[in-house]
């Protein structure tokens, strides 16, 4: 309150820091008569408030100073408003010193006022001389003709904008953006406030920026490749122009905002890529397939190459996917030829080799590893001569290599060496490989193992040369059977005729003796051709050997060893007894005349079971159990050349004089037509061996008849019809037959036989005839004789077997037959028997 400040010191009411300024305002205010002083003045709430006082002094009467009379007034807001100004000020000198900006002012007429440090620096000028300076002087001279134009602007809009192209006190050429203002209030003449940054850089950059970015859509655009760029939701933001003709768009800009579900992909393949882009970003890792689609605008089916990579910023935020995919179905389709091409060479029977051209070995395929036995580890870097077996000299490969060094292709027949020393046969094809220049750079061979084929074109040729002499050899003893039937014949009649003191009887017997010995060779060709008839029997091939081994140890000698070797249990075989006891005699003989000086003949049977590839090396044999029997010796043995013509008829090792070359191939036909195999293994000055393969039966064998024989009565009273068509032995067997009592009505084929039966109104008992006659056969006839005599019996005659009542050399069941040449009593015995059986 104004009655609480009397009498007090006006220092009391003063802020304590500043008492001192109102001492030296009161002391200058007595010295000098008045003075001003700015003091804060304590305030009842305790704050403070800004003064400006003013004192004068006051003086009395007498002209002394009295006191002094002060005013005040409050300044505080305006202190403040000072003090901010001051600030303002101070910050915009040191914004405007040390911006970065081009600042300046220039009058209406363009005369510069003001530049800041940097307006002068980037210019190139001092400040003052730019004082001096007008601003059209420091444009880039083909821009200065449109500074008119800017003022103008300035003073009908009082501001300005845009790009100003200087030119610095060096001649570069700078670019400014800058936005000047007009000022005129507060001024004595309008100025123009100018603020600029120069962009430079910024804009060559951006030049740059957009030369690299055509430069990258011209380069995107002549990718042969579909590219794509898609965000986060895989909205399309662009693409290149070989991705929109296939997806139908004619300008990539029309791709953008677009999704997978606007293009004429399907709904599945839509979804598919879908999830491509959201694996891709959510792995932030690339993600490369092959896939098949519906990709062309024209729906067709095409395998594409695809990409995708995640697309992020300078923060490495993912924020969308970028992708490359190409149409490589040809490529595809090209890929699969040459799959399935590899498989068919990795999978090829025959040999593929590529080699150099210097003969290394680059590649084989497995059918070569399985025929030479080189492993293809093994073999790839080696040179092929390590196939060379050296049976072909210098010359042939030189011929060889001439040929397909002048770029031709060789083909020829080669023989070579396995890994393991073992020689085989193949036809080589070795054809250059050229590249894209036309040198040449590999050879490739294709290699065919004909080892097999070839053994089995020998065997063959031996098997036709064999069946060829023997149908020659059967035909032979065919007609030689009947001749030696009527010259037994006679002279067995001769014989009974003659005593055996006539002088005439040694002759008689002689020529009885030759015709046997010459029936003894027919009845050889006949087996050899399988034209003879078996009558087979379920046996032990064992207890036929046991039978024989007496016999064969006399009839080989005792400077030979015989050793039997016989296998216990063995399968029984369904053979003829007596034929197999000649190829065991006819083996046993052989064995022996190989054994000059002695040695070791070994007999062995065994149970084999031949499996399917051993009837792929061995023609013609059929797989299956088996039962083996094996001679063996010790001698000579044989090459290859004389093993393959041993079972020929005729051909013999033996000097002249010394056998007939009919053993063997009576052995083999009969192993032959029984269903067997024969094989030799022989070696010069190794021995031989013979193995003989006869097929296992189920059947069980007949009981033995062991009841003592009747005593031999062989005249009868029957009426037999006999037909013949040789004249000779129709003439004897009728003779015979009469002379044993029976009635005998000849007849010279099978229309007379009817004919004579026709006429006959008794019985006829028997047929005997011939199987083998001209218009009607044995069979035939015998079948429509018995249609009007159904009780008529039937003996068929035949030098060689036909097929009327023979199948594979097997007699029918129930059939009576009489093999040519027979004797008169054989040919009484039988007919005897054929009329007595039930």
């Amino acid at each position: 309150a104004p009655e609480s400040l009397k009498n007090r010191s006006a220092l009391e009411l003063i802020v304590e820091e500043d008492r001192p300024s109102l001492l030296a305002s009161i002391r200058k205010c007595i010295e000098e008569g008045e003075a001003r002083s700015e003091v804060r003045v304590l305030n009842a709430r305790g704050g403070s408030t800004l003064y400006q006082f003013s004192g004068v002094t006051l003086k009395d009467e007498g002209g002394n100073i009295a006191g002094i009379v002060g005013t005040g007034r409050d300044i505080t807001d305006r202190k403040r408003a000072e003090e901010a100004l001051r600030d303002s000020e101070d910050r915009y000198r040191d914004l405007v010193e040390h911006s970065r900006e081009l600042i300046c002012t220039h009058d209406l007429g363009g005369r510069i006022l003001s530049v800041n440090p940097w307006a002068a620096k980037v210019l190139g000028y001092a400040p003052e001389e730019l004082l001096r300076t007008n601003f059209r002087e420091i444009l880039a001279p083909k821009v200065r003709q449109g500074f008119e134009a800017y003022l103008d602007e300035i003073r009908k809009n009082g501001a300005a904008q845009g790009l100003l192209l200087v030119r610095t006190r060096a001649g570069e050429d700078r670019i400014l953006e800058y936005n000047n203002t007009l000022r005129t209030d507060g001024v004595t003449e309008p100025i123009v406030r100018g603020m600029a940054h120069d962009i430079t850089e910024r804009k060559r950059a951006e030049d740059g920026l957009r030369k690299n970015r055509n430069m990258l859509a011209h380069i995107i655009d002549s990718i042969p490749q579909s590219v794509f760029w898609k965000d986060r939701d895989s909205v399309y933001l662009g693409c290149n122009m070989v991705f929109a003709r296939q997806a139908g768009i004619g300008n990539p800009d029309e791709i953008a905002g677009k999704n997978d579900f606007d293009l004429p992909w399907s709904k599945e393949e839509s979804e598919a890529y879908r999830a491509d882009d959201r694996e891709v970003m959510e792995n932030n890792r690339p993600k490369l397939h092959i896939i098949e689609t519906q990709h062309r605008a024209d729906g067709s089916r095409v395998w594409l190459d695809t990409t995708k990579v995640p697309l992020m910023d300078l923060a490495g935020r993912v924020y969308g996917v970028l992708g490359v995919y190409e149409d490589v179905t040809e490529r595809k389709r090209a890929e699969e030829s040459l799959t399935r091409l590899g498989m068919a060479v990795e999978q090829a029977v025959e040999a593929i080799v590529i080699t150099d051209t210097e003969g290394r070995i680059e590649y084989v395929n497995p059918a070569f590893e399985r025929i030479t036995g080189y492993p293809r580890e093994e073999a790839n870097g080696r040179n092929i001569r390590i196939l060379k077996c050296g049976k072909h000299d210098e010359s042939f490969y030189r011929s060889m290599w001439e040929t397909i060094s002048r770029g031709e292709v060789w083909k020829g027949r080669l023989t070579n060496r396995r890994k393991d020393g073992t020689l085989y046969e193949e036809e080589t094809t070795i054809s250059p490989v050229r590249d894209a220049s036309g040198r040449i750079v590999n050879y490739v061979s294709g290699k065919r193992d004909i080892t097999r084929e070839l053994m089995l074109q020998n065997q063959v040729q031996v098997s036709q040369r064999m069946e060829s002499v023997g149908t020659l050899a059967g035909g032979v003893a065919h007609d030689f059977n009947n001749i030696l039937t009527v010259i037994l014949g006679c002279a067995e009649m001769l014989a009974e005729r003659f005593p055996a003191t006539d002088p005439s009887y040694p002759s008689i017997e002689e020529i009885r003796q030759s015709a046997n010995r010459a029936a003894g060779l027919t009845r050889q060709l006949l087996a050899f051709s399988r034209k003879q008839i078996l009558q087979p029997k379920v046996i032990d091939i064992n207890s036929i050997v046991s039978e024989m081994d007496k016999m064969l140890r006399r009839l080989i000698g005792e400077d030979i060893h015989i050793v039997t070797l016989l296998e216990d249990g063995l399968w029984k075989v369904k053979t003829d007894p007596g034929q197999i006891e000649q190829v065991m005699m006819n083996l046993a003989v052989n064995a022996r005349d190989a054994m000059p000086g002695g040695g070791k003949l070994t007999i062995e049977t065994s149970n084999v079971v031949l499996s399917e590839e051993y009837s792929q090396r061995r023609h013609p044999v059929i797989p299956g159990p088996y039962v083996m029997l094996a001679v063996s010796d010790t001698g000579e043995g044989m090459d290859e050349d004389t093993a393959s013509k041993i079972f020929e008829p005729f051909f013999t090792t033996k000097e002249a004089g010394k056998g007939t070359g009919l053993g063997l191939s009576t052995v083999y036909g009969i192993v032959r037509q029984s269903g067997g195999l024969i094989w030799v293994y022989s070696e010069l000055g190794k021995g031989s061996t013979f193995k003989v393969y006869l097929p296992r039966t189920e059947e069980q064998g007949e009981v033995p008849d062991n009841t003592d024989p009747a005593v031999e009565n062989l005249r009868g009273e029957n009426t037999i019809l006999l037909v013949e068509d040789d004249g000779s032995i129709r003439k004897l067997a009728a003779e015979v037959l009469e002379m044993y009592g029976y009635t005998v009505l000849p007849a010279v084929d099978g229309e007379e036989a009817l004919q004579l039966a026709g006429a006959q109104e008794g019985e006829i008992s028997l047929l005997l005839t011939d199987l083998v006659m001209p218009r009607m056969g044995g069979r035939e006839l015998y079948d429509r004789i018995r249609q009007p005599r159904p009780d008529i019996k039937v003996l068929y005659m035949s030098g060689y077997t036909d097929d009327a009542i023979v199948h594979q050399g097997v007699l029918d069941q129930g059939t009576a037959f009489l093999q040519k040449p027979y004797s008169p009593i054989s040919l009484a015995r039988r007919v005897k028997e054929v009329l007595d059986a039930r």
